[in-house]
């Protein structure tokens, strides 16, 4: 079992709990069966082995658990907006769970380092191209960090759509709620004729691109 070490600042984060991981997923798959009708498709295109990135919309902080669950026995490693680990329990918990620590709103270097490492290494990170929640469910236009580390890694991207968590745990609400989830996962596709050091314009064809087979998994969704 790879473990990775490393320091983003002050914070000393260890490496990913395969027992946690587990534990947690187990609660997870447990809950979302019993209250949310939960739905997984697609799980045959999770890689057995070998990095990638994991490209998914985002519409509620319940999205990487869920995704992280759906991904099992792989483990899902994520960026996490960096106030929650001044939060010192919280910290704690999604340290292990394999969160680490992103600057929203700046082009972080020690996060896309982090996860060049993580996928190097033969991990799966999970990342939103849109960078934040989507205020309405729709798609939001991709940033371009994610373009960036396909450049660099040149691991394959699994596109995932996630439908549904934005009714169990919706914004400014505390509790969560029963509702439907399904989980679509998408075939790995490469961008192997990608240019070592690809223009901006290039890196924006890439994050499109993913935005695209995001939004053909939504569509699938909704035409069911």
């Amino acid at each position: 079992m790879t473990r990775t070490r490393w320091r983003y600042g002050i914070v000393n984060t260890p490496g990913h709990s395969l027992l946690l991981h587990s534990v947690g997923a187990v609660v997870v798959k447990s809950s979302l069966r019993v209250f949310c009708r939960w739905q997984v498709v697609g799980k045959e295109n999770v890689p057995r082995a070998g990095g990638a990135i994991v490209a998914c919309n985002h519409v509620s902080y319940l999205d990487p658990p869920v995704v992280g669950a759906a991904m099992l026995p792989r483990r899902l490693y994520y960026m996490a907006r960096d106030d929650l680990f001044r939060v010192p329990l919280l910290s704690a918990l999604i340290r292990r769970l394999g969160a680490f620590p992103v600057r929203r709103g700046t082009a972080d270097r020690g996060a896309l380092r982090m996860t060049l490492q993580l996928l190097k290494a033969g991990e799966m990170v999970l990342m939103f191209p849109e960078g934040t929640r989507s205020p309405d469910g729709t798609l939001q236009p991709p940033e371009l960090g994610i373009a960036y580390l396909v450049a660099h890694a040149r691991v394959p991207v699994v596109p995932v759509a996630v439908v549904g968590t934005h009714k169990v745990l919706p914004r400014g609400a505390f509790l969560p709620r029963p509702a439907p989830v399904q989980v679509r996962i998408g075939k790995p596709f490469t961008f192997d004729d990608l240019a070592p050091r690809p223009s901006r314009e290039a890196l924006r064809r890439v994050a499109e691109r993913i935005m695209l087979e995001i939004g053909r998994l939504l569509s699938a969704v909704s035409n069911n």
